[in-house]
């Protein structure tokens, strides 16, 4: 116990004399609250060109959980057609949750998520298109866009591809096996308008050929709208980062990210993957390595030829990084936000080495740290990087809080 409260307070005071040197790391003023009538799950948070935040959560409403969604217009909150209120935005009558949150190319939002309104788990989708929430090819009905009927569907990650037509990634589970299983609403000329495997089959691997677990799937779309996805998968023994790329015709890896270990290849428990895209088409990932206070935080780059960590781990010595996001500034620098006791801290890759860059206080964090309990998330754009987070307690709310990255 001593050893632990010397490493605490050791970082707790390295952290003070980086925030004594660096004006930037105090506590920023734009933070925006939405007060909630019951309970959150698992936030997901986006930012437009004009710099407008939308967040998506999972609030208990009844006996079910259902997907709320609010955007802020400048001035206060806003909902898009009851999607803060009954059965929010997703609108089934069932258990809903696990958002995520993605703007396709004029800003609007749109939603992937896990729905149990038939029984099983499926994964559900809704789109807004600006005067009325949209599921194309039946995606927020019955089995939605996954249709796996005997499967377990969970944990989708959300985007759009070059043409502007929504993808999603998910956790399809049987049984101890699970592959990473890409949809994509397909509305070419040459086929009848539905969601679409990317690829020769359903999963990146088949389950012919699958003998492990993939769980946490991110997947990310650069600036083009090239396609990445990243996950953990335990085929080599424990759960190591891997990934690959959508070549428009197959799915490929890069040096090995998707063998003997990927991307992390780590001796330590590793937690929490997030992939973004460079405006390149670069991959870069984060992930938690580790465990407690000897936790790190990794970021890795795809160089063209192998992956390099980018500097050493963005988090200070003895702090167990919770919860860790990544996101890119607008020179497609790394940026990222974990939680540490009751704060969250951003910080920002110079080119050299990484840089405070914003301090949030968690009032009232929750006792739990798991991945799949996650209650914070992170978007940049518009020369800002947003973090959204769950307050608990007597009065329970979201906050939402930015960081200039101009």
């Amino acid at each position: 116990m001593r050893q632990q409260i010397l490493v605490a307070c050791a970082c707790l005071t390295l952290f003070a004399a980086q925030n004594k040197k660096n004006p930037a790391m105090a506590p920023s003023p734009n933070v925006l609250t939405i007060p909630l009538a019951g309970p959150a799950l698992t936030p997901a948070i986006a930012v437009d060109a004009q710099g407008r935040v939308t967040v998506a959560w999972a609030q208990q409403t009844g006996h079910n959980p259902a997907i709320f969604l609010q955007r802020w217009n400048g001035s206060k909150w806003e909902a898009l057609a009851g999607s803060a209120e009954n059965r929010g935005a997703g609108g089934t009558k069932g258990e809903a949750f696990n958002p995520s949150l993605a703007l396709d190319a004029s800003g609007e939002p749109a939603i992937a998520w896990q729905d149990r309104t038939y029984g099983n788990h499926e994964i559900y989708y809704r789109h807004w298109s600006g005067t009325a929430w949209e599921a194309p090819g039946a995606s927020a009905t019955e089995g939605g866009l996954s249709k796996t009927n005997t499967g377990y569907s969970a944990l989708p990650s959300l985007a759009f591809d070059s043409h502007g037509a929504p993808v999603v990634a998910w956790e399809e589970l049987y049984g101890s096996i699970a592959d990473v299983w890409v949809r994509r609403y397909d509305t070419s000329l040459l086929r009848r308008a539905a969601w679409n495997d990317l690829g020769d089959h359903p999963g990146l691997a088949g389950f012919a050929n699958k003998r492990s677990r993939a769980a946490y799937v991110s997947l990310a779309a650069d600036s083009a709208g090239n396609l990445g996805v990243a996950w953990l998968d335990n085929d080599s023994g424990s759960d190591q980062v891997q990934f690959r790329r959508w070549t428009g015709k197959r799915w490929e890896e890069l040096a090995g990210s998707n063998s003997n270990g990927g991307v992390s290849r780590s001796a330590k428990p590793v937690s929490s993957p997030v992939l973004k895209l460079e405006s390149s088409g670069a991959p870069v990932l984060s992930w938690k390595d580790g465990s407690e206070s000897e936790a790190t935080l990794q970021v890795r780059r795809w160089s063209g030829r192998a992956w390099e960590p980018v500097g050493g781990s963005p988090a200070e010595p003895g702090c167990n990084p919770v919860w860790p996001a990544l996101a890119l500034d607008p020179a497609s620098r790394p940026v990222v936000a974990y939680r540490t006791g009751s704060e969250i801290r951003v910080r920002r890759w110079s080119g050299q080495s990484w840089n405070p860059a914003g301090t949030f206080t968690w009032n009232n964090p929750p006792a739990y740290t798991l991945p799949a309990k996650r209650q914070m998330a992170m978007a940049s754009a518009a020369g800002k990087a947003c973090v959204v987070w769950v307050e608990e307690g007597s009065k329970p709310a979201l906050r939402a809080g930015c960081v200039d990255l101009k």
